[in-house]
């Protein structure tokens, strides 16, 4: 016991030692674990179809009669779905034939103007654009050109900054589209909802006890797989303590 306790405290005084370089070294950006893309990285959704079709009959329909920037924020915890349903709705195919250009920004924590502007015209041009140093007021011009009068869709996936300044900001550059431009906006909190939504935030319900099997078979058992009768029982069982 004794050997485990200096042997603990040991890595605790080795990373004292070393915390004000690891802070130094933090990068600001997205976490790996954390970037999303528009591609579903699944051919099989369950449960969303209802939801999705909803989406879209707003985005191409309400929000075209819209003059001003519409945004539409998607609310639920991790885990629930929410990149899911906003893929699901980027890549539906009324989507694709009413915007003129769609694109996908994953957010995160770091939701400054600049990286906001650099990410928006990288995901247009699909190529970097610029480097650190580059002027904010160049990428505003940029980005503006390559938005102005056309009706796009703009994702902004895992959005967690609660600062309403920082959105009125980037809202006054984006408002330069076409009629029907709209902003899809996945979030876990309620208040960055109700900050940027223009339309009553769409909070994602759990899925039902049907669909939660469905994805829990297909997951355990494959799509052509036979079921063992004694192990769908038990995946039923692991199923009632995840819900």
């Amino acid at each position: 016991m004794m050997r485990i306790r200096v042997k603990l405290d040991g890595i605790a005084e080795e990373r004292k030692f070393h915390l004000p370089e690891m802070v130094r070294e933090r990068k600001v950006g997205v976490q790996d674990w954390r970037q999303t893309t528009s591609i579903l990285p699944q051919p099989l959704v369950y449960g969303r179809e209802k939801e999705k079709d909803k989406i879209v009959d707003f985005l191409v329909g309400d929000a075209y009669e819209l003059e001003d920037l519409s945004v539409y924020p998607i609310v639920g915890l991790g885990g629930l779905g929410k990149t899911t349903l906003a893929q699901l709705v980027f890549n539906n195919e009324r989507v694709v034939n009413h915007f003129e250009l769609r694109i996908w920004v994953i957010v995160s924590e770091d939701f400054s103007l600049k990286r906001m502007a650099k990410a928006i015209i990288t995901s247009i041009s699909g190529e970097a654009y610029g480097g650190e140093d580059l002027d904010l007021e160049l990428l505003q011009k940029r980005l503006q050109v390559l938005l102005r009068r056309k009706r796009y869709l703009l994702v902004l996936d895992d959005l967690w900054n609660q600062k309403q300044e920082y959105w009125l900001r980037l809202k006054f550059l984006l408002a330069c589209g076409g009629k029907g431009t709209s902003i899809l906006v996945t979030t876990r909190l309620l208040n960055v909802a109700k900050i940027m939504g223009t339309v009553p935030p769409h909070e994602l319900s759990r899925l039902s006890d049907k669909d939660c099997w469905e994805l829990f078979r297909q997951r355990a058992f494959g799509p052509n797989e036979a079921e063992d009768e004694k192990l769908v029982v038990i995946g039923k069982e692991i199923l009632k303590k995840c819900v």
